[in-house]
């Protein structure tokens, strides 16, 4: 059977796509925080190598866009883990930690119109199109530790539970005196808002948009590595 033969057309409801975009970034000098214990490992350190990094959580906020009708904002705020490799000098053997990272970003997306309300066993629901954001494995490519200088270093801001327990003890702000990490990694992702909808549909190939989300990546040299790995499409095709 080729791709183009089916036996027969049904109605299904389910999320059409209205608008999505992909992104290729490189996140350079992503503040790293730790528990208390943790802190204490870093300051003793002189070097640490980043060995992994895994995307904790990415709630997602939509909100319409205030001037252009039927776009909305789309807002990611990506919480990671760090491991690093931590070396109290340069003869000793390195000690693992793992530690807190997070950024946000806002993409632009049509969502398409929002008249129509929509109620069901589990109660209305709302009529803002609904965020999705797909993000292949990030990739480890840089971290440094210095001394911690307050005017240049994020602050922590009130975690979500889920991530807190995460790390079994509170992540604490750094503090003037500590020393501090900085991880750079790179993520691919893709963004897409939807909406519930009745259809008629045959199976197609999976989609990659091929429309890049507004970004800057800075010309430093992990973003330069990052930059020449191409999109892992693979990783975002469904079985």
């Amino acid at each position: 059977m080729t791709r183009t033969d089916f036996r027969e057309a049904v109605c299904i409801e389910t999320q059409k796509i209205c608008d999505s975009c992909s992104d290729k970034e490189c996140l350079e000098d992503l503040q790293v925080f730790f528990t208390a214990d943790g802190q204490s490992v870093i300051d003793n350190a002189v070097h640490v190598k980043i060995k992994s990094c895994e995307v904790l959580d990415v709630p997602l906020f939509v909100r319409p866009h205030l001037t252009r009708e039927d776009f909305y904002n789309v807002e990611a705020v990506f919480y990671f883990g760090v491991t690093l490799a931590t070396y109290s000098n340069l003869c000793a053997l390195p000690s693992d930690i793992t530690g807190l990272a997070f950024c946000s970003k806002i993409v632009t997306l049509c969502g398409g119109e929002g008249e129509v309300k929509t109620f069901s066993s589990a109660g209305p629901l709302c009529e803002l199109p609904t965020a999705t954001l797909k993000c292949a494995a990030p990739i480890s490519l840089a971290a440094r530790v210095e001394q911690c200088c307050p005017a240049f270093v994020e602050q922590l801001h009130e975690l979500p539970e889920n991530i807190k327990c995460r790390f079994g003890a509170e992540i604490v702000p750094t503090a003037a005196g500590n020393k501090t990490v900085f991880a750079t990694v790179g993520i691919f992702t893709i963004t897409s808002l939807e909406r519930g909808a009745q259809m008629m549909i045959p199976t197609y190939d999976y989609l990659i948009p091929n429309r890049g989300c507004s970004s800057l990546i800075p010309e430093e040299e992990p973003c330069e590595i990052f930059s020449r790995m191409e999109f892992p499409e693979h990783e975002f095709v469904s079985c």
